[in-house]
Order: structure tokens, then sequence, then C-alpha cells
């Protein structure tokens, strides 16, 4: 989307501004990685056993932190870091998109990226009890040779990773779709027979592909927007959703498919775009809309040959990924259950209209786009848009990730704003039920959703009021750098 910013910004004439927030968001980041896992309700999971094995978190551990135990101060510090921590992706943001970031900006947004991944993965083992189940069911292939998707992970309790997992899981045979079953399988097959080194090595192995997501949008962005190459890249890798979650979910994959099928179109790769995409799909159904979209836009056209060419790849890399899987139909019954997710939270007759309007949308956004990639881009980052906000439980963050690597590269401003301020809520809302439990009680928030409707509203002024102030800032001393050169 091009504006009019786009023909000429000024160059920031100052780059430590940068600074100022990146060290806010480290700040923040070590907060959530390091010091809210130790809270009661984190540290009465089993996991807690994990933290005296690496010299780092048992330093940790032993920090003087008595406020951990105020109900009342740890709701206020969360709060306050939360909206400390977007109002500072967001200045961030504004500065890389206001104006023309030169290298100085470049090596402050490297290295503060840098920093945020290493504090992900060096995250206490309490953080997420999410990741314990993945690789429990990787562990069912590589060490019992067993098929997660049809065999219960409780027919192993003396596994040394079950003593980890849920118990809420363990019963139920794997739903996950099948590109993550083979990551889950790859990580454990590459780290010793040890709990600790198999957890390090899948978020080691997130971290890298969450550097390959940066490396992709930075080579989608050059050739889109060079512009906006820098921003680009802030966009995702400073949200604070992506900070947390990305070394610990499936949804890092499933964006790293996703823009390599964008990469892919735009170098003129085009056979390759429906086999990234379909496996994209095939880690979370989240990214579903891209691939709709992009096959919509042949039937726009009347491209059939394109159409079925398409449609035949995706079904081939489709049959490729499951076949070593399907052992029978409940592999396939499992997975298109996760269509009935999508808006669970809702009122049934609500839910009904909610997703007939998404599939609309869905529609009328593939059959009116004009081919380019921007558009498809664009167009697929809306209707995600519309998910997040209608659809995705707003206390599961991370189901927004593949949102923000798109409206990162859709270079659409509005986007930007909208995504900063619906990620700001469902982060607050996602950070306050993972650690409020019967053990540690936070007070109760708002409705949900309607906290989210809230916190878009909240966090869009915020948006606004700082662009606005840091615009007078720079405005005030630009022309008083130019009353000192005499001009």
């Amino acid at each position: 989307m091009t504006t009019s910013n786009d023909v000429s910004r000024q160059p920031l004439q100052r780059p430590w501004l940068l600074a100022i927030p990146a060290v806010i968001l480290l700040v923040s980041s070590a907060f959530f990685t390091l010091i809210t896992p130790q809270l009661p309700s984190r540290m009465g999971r089993p996991s807690a056993q994990l933290v005296d094995d690496i010299g780092f978190w048992r330093e940790v551990d032993r920090l003087p932190l008595p406020f951990l135990h105020d109900r009342q101060a740890v709701a206020t510090l969360i709060v306050l870091v939360t909206a400390l921590s977007f109002a500072s992706y967001a200045l961030a943001i504004f500065l890389c998109r206001r104006y023309s970031p030169g290298r100085a900006a470049y090596r402050i947004v490297l290295a503060t990226t840098i920093v945020l991944f290493a504090l992900s993965l060096l995250s206490l083992p309490t953080i997420n009890s999410d990741i314990y189940m993945y690789l429990m069911q990787g562990r069912l292939v590589t060490e019992y040779g067993q098929n997660p998707h049809y065999v219960v992970p409780d027919r192993f309790p003396f596994d040394p990773m079950y003593a980890f997992t849920t118990a809420q899981y363990s019963r139920n045979v794997s739903d996950y779709l099948p590109v993550w079953t083979w990551v889950s399988v790859f990580s454990t097959w590459l780290a010793a027979d040890n709990v600790v080194t198999e957890l390090l090595m899948l978020r080691l192995l997130l971290v890298v592909v969450n550097i390959a997501n940066l490396t992709l949008i930075a080579a989608i962005m050059r050739r889109l927007n060079p512009r906006y190459e820098l921003a680009a890249m802030m966009i995702y890798g400073w949200n604070p959703l992506v900070m947390i979650y990305g070394a610990s979910k499936p949804d890092t994959v499933m964006v790293f498919f996703a823009l390599l099928g964008i990469w892919a179109l735009l170098s003129q790769r085009s056979r390759l775009t429906p086999v990234f995409l379909t496996l994209s799909v095939l880690v979370k159904m989240i990214s579903a809309p891209l691939m709709i979209i992009y096959v919509l836009q042949y039937a726009r056209w009347r491209q059939w040959r394109a159409l079925a060419s398409a449609v035949f790849i995706a079904g081939i890399t489709a049959l490729l990924v499951y076949a070593p899987l399907v052992e029978g139909p409940q592999i396939f019954v499992h997975h298109l259950s996760q269509l009935n997710r999508a808006g669970s939270t809702l009122p049934p007759a609500l839910r009904l209209l909610i997703l007939a309007l998404f599939v609309a949308l869905i529609l009328w956004i593939g059959l009116t786009r004009d081919g380019s990639v921007r558009s498809w881009v664009n167009g697929s980052a809306w209707a995600l848009f519309y998910f997040g906000i209608f659809m995705a439980r707003p206390s599961l963050g991370w189901y927004l990730i593949t949102l923000i690597a798109l409206v990162a590269v859709s270079g659409n401003r509005w986007l930007v704003w909208f995504t900063t301020a619906l990620t700001s809520a469902a982060f607050l809302l996602t950070i306050w039920e993972n650690i409020s439990n019967d053990v540690f009680k936070l007070p109760e928030l708002p409705g949900q959703r309607f906290f989210v409707y809230i916190g878009i509203v909240i966090g869009g002024a915020v948006v606004i009021a700082s662009m606005r102030g840091v615009r007078r800032m720079i405005a005030t001393s630009s022309r008083q750098l130019l009353l000192k050169r005499g001009l």
C-alpha cells in the first residue's frame, strides 16, 4: 500500500531514540520470561523440578523477589509492563516507518532482536506447559515407534517426559496437524534422551526458524517495499507475543512456510508456492485463508489451468506429509474437528453468523484481488485480522503470530496499528490466564472478548498519542538544529 510518506522520508537523525524502546522491551521480556514463571501458580507445575538442572535458571530462581507472593502487586506490574512494552513497540515502529533508518538503526534493531530471541530460548522451564506435550508426542515415535495420532501418552507413564505433561491432554491422541508432528519428531531425534536437552533443542529449533522468518520478511520487503524493510522486521521480531511465545509454539513454523510461499511467488518460483502454503496449513489451519485467497485469485482471472495445477500440487504435498502417519480415518476426524473450534467461545447463533461472514469475507477478498502479491498479502492479512477479533480465543494470543507476520509484509499502516492494539489486549489476557489459577488467583478481568475490543480502542489511542508526541519532539529538535546552523 503506497502512501504519501513513501515518496520522501526524512532520515532518522537520532537513531539512539530506538534504543529507548529497545531497552524497555528487553527489560519487559526478561520480566515475562524469567520473573513471572517464578510465580506460585507456575512453580507449582512439575516443570519447576527442572530449574535446578541449569545454573542460569538456578541463579534466577534465587533472586530475592518478595512481590511475587503479592497478588495485587503482580497484577499491577503485569498491566504496567504490558502497557510499557506495547507503547515502546508502537513507538519503535512509528520511528522506522516515519523516518528513513540508517545503519545505526539497523544495528540497534538486529542486536535487540538477537537478545530477545536469546531470552526466549533461556526462559524458565515453567513458562509454558504445552511444549512438554509436543516433546512427549515426538518421543512416542523416536523412543517407542508409536504413532501419536493413534496412541495416547498415558500408555507410557514411565517415560521421563511424561511427568511434565498435562493430564488434560496426555489421555488423548494428538490432534496436531502432521507437519508439526514431524517437527516434534525431528526435535526429539536430534536431542539426547534428556528432558532439559530436548526442551532446549525444540526451543533452539524454533528460535532458528524465527530468525529465518525475519530473513524472509526482509527478503520479501526488498521486493515489495524496501523503504519499510526494517519496520517490517521490527513489527514481527519486536512484538511481545513473538518475543515470549515464538520459541514454544507451532505458529512459528506455520509462519515460516507461509512466508516461504510469498517469497517463492515473488521469486518467480510459483510452482513452489502451493507446496509451502500447504505445509503452512498442515502445521495449523490458521493460515488457510492465505491459501484459499491465493487459489481464488486464479478463479477470479479464469486461469483454470493454473488453478488446477495449484490444487494438484497442494494435494500431492498433503498426501506425502500424511501418508506415513495414516493408519485409519481417525486422524482425519480429529483434524477436521479443529474447524469446530473457531469462534467456540461465542454463543451458538452468533458463532454461525461470524463464521458465515468470515467465509463471505474470504470469498470476496479472493474474487476481487488484482492478482498482485501485495494485494494477495494485504487481503489475507485483513481476513486474519477478522479471525483474530471474532474467532480466535483472546487468551491464546499466539494464534495472532501469523497475523503479525502478514501485517509486517503487507505495508498497510492501518493494519499495523490495529494489529498492535489487538495484540496488546490479547497478550495481556494470555499472560493473565497463564499465571492465574487456584494456587495464585489474580483479580478477574472483564469479559474476554469485550476486553479485546476495549483494548483495541485504548491501544489505538495510546498509539496515536505516542505518534503525535514523538512527531512533535522530533519536529522541535529539527527546528532547534536548523536554528543552530543559522538556517
